[in-house]
């Protein structure tokens, strides 16, 4: 049985993460996180109850929450949360390691929690490397957050953008190709 590699980014509210960590089963898990005194890092593996979440009690970190030992979790820490090209840097190199670690594995990147750099970094690689995207998807009671309990992971087809991307590039491409055979033709009439 192939490896499940699970990819989330984190931010302050935990149980949508606790939830896709549940619902995917995964082998090993990598928490995409900021550091420092502000972090989300402390939400993944804090002592205590770091877990607080808006009208509910506080709960323990989510890794006593989905029972995941030492050997089943990488943090994966970042400086700066809303510098793209660090968070994607830092993302692509972790890209590597998975291959390397994980050879036959099913990589799935769920970008629900996080920044919106963060998240934007994760689906941009998850993309580039052809890893299965995930989202987070519940009730949405206002603007502002899904409402607590009804979040499920749910698969983001991403192959439509994809083709779309590829099928628009090869039209430039060929007519590109076609201006510069009239344009050599016309030259040497």
């Amino acid at each position: 049985m192939n490896d499940t590699v699970l990819l989330l980014t984190v931010g302050g509210s935990c149980e949508p993460v606790v939830n896709a960590i549940r619902q995917t089963n995964a082998t090993f898990v990598y928490f995409i996180c900021s550091s420092g005194p502000k972090g989300s890092e402390v939400v993944v593996d804090g002592a205590g109850k770091p877990c607080k979440e808006r009208d509910k009690e506080d709960q323990p970190s989510i890794v006593q929450q989905t029972h995941l030992k030492p050997d089943q979790y990488e943090k994966v820490l970042l400086n700066d949360p809303d510098d793209l090209n660090s968070c994607f840097e830092r993302i692509e190199s972790l890209s590597l390691q998975i291959n390397q670690r994980f050879p036959n594995a099913r990589v799935i990147a769920n970008y629900t929690g996080g920044s919106k750099t963060m998240s934007v970094a994760l689906a941009i690689v998850a993309s580039l490397r052809q890893w299965e995207l995930q989202v987070n998807r519940g009730i949405r009671v206002d603007l502002v957050k899904v409402r607590a309990g009804t979040d499920t992971p749910v698969p983001v087809q991403t192959s439509k953008i994809l083709l779309n991307h590829y099928e628009q590039l090869a039209r430039i491409n060929m007519t590109t190709q076609a201006q510069s055979n009239c344009w050599q033709r016309r030259r040497f009439s």
